[in-house]
């Protein structure tokens, strides 16, 4: 992926296999152009549970297992401990219909809903004394749909349709008729900066190619602001088919 790599010197190309434009535009059908190349050939779909398995903490097992150090039994993975809190979720999560259509702008609102739902119902099933020391322990989805205050690599600011973040709402302006989800949110806030940073966007298209590219540049952002970081999470919602999807973007393409 373009920006699976640490930022890269102004005049560096991406290579891989095909001489591609650089990654600096200000034109997002280019940027969207470019990472459906960079995955062509390099997307994997897993099941539910074996993605959650993928992406959750793990600890190496003691003593050393005698498999390959990237065969998952070599670890023991925290998301297996909650086999009983995610039995108790499914049973009483009852969110409701989503609407379906051609105008995706409709979904935001119910969709922001039923994320928060989702988080709701995780936070009074696991044991409170965990949920505070966990990355996403005040994640919130608010609908943004209006450009973040900052891009990449000189590039427009993006514009996600809805933002999750830590405590995202208490940062946004109170609304105006002109202006009714103001605030500031940065991929990096610049240093005092008083700004929610965005931790998972999420798309709503009614095409999973067209979607696919489009949270792609999203996920570039994520992997920008943060060189280090192994993936860069994205939700996906195809108002369409009414499917959601959970897509992780990585060094090796796009796993979801």
């Amino acid at each position: 992926m373009v920006t699976s790599t640490p930022v890269r010197n102004s005049r560096d190309k991406v290579q891989t296999g095909k001489h591609l434009p650089t990654p600096h535009s200000s034109n997002q059908k280019e940027l969207k152009d470019n990472l459906a190349l960079e995955l062509e050939n390099a997307t994997w779909e897993k099941d539910a549970k074996a993605f959650a398995r993928n992406l959750s903490t793990k600890e190496r097992n003691s003593p050393i297992s005698h498999l390959s150090p990237d065969n998952t039994e070599s670890y023991h993975i925290a998301v297996d401990t909650l086999e009983d809190e995610l039995c108790d979720i499914a049973q009483s999560f009852h969110p409701g219909h989503l609407p379906v259509g051609t105008n995706e702008g409709k979904v935001y609102g119910p969709l922001a809903s039923f994320l928060n739902a989702c988080v709701t119902a995780c936070k009074e099933a696991i044991d409170p004394s965990l949920i505070g020391n966990r990355y996403y322990g005040e994640l919130e989805f608010i609908t943004w749909d209006k450009p973040t205050c900052d891009g990449i690599f000189g590039a427009s600011p993006v514009k996600p349709d809805i933002v999750g973040g830590h405590n995202t709402s208490i940062h946004l302006d109170p609304p105006t008729p002109s202006s009714p989800n103001s605030g500031s949110l940065w991929w990096s806030p610049p240093s005092r900066k008083r700004s929610s940073t965005l931790e998972i966007p999420v798309e709503v298209k009614g095409s999973w190619p067209e979607l696919v590219a489009q949270a792609g540049t999203y996920a570039r952002c994520l992997l920008q602001a943060s060189p280090l970081r192994q993936f860069a999470l994205v939700i996906g919602y195809n108002h369409n088919t009414q499917e959601l999807r959970f897509l992780s973007y990585h060094a090796g393409g796009l796993t979801s």
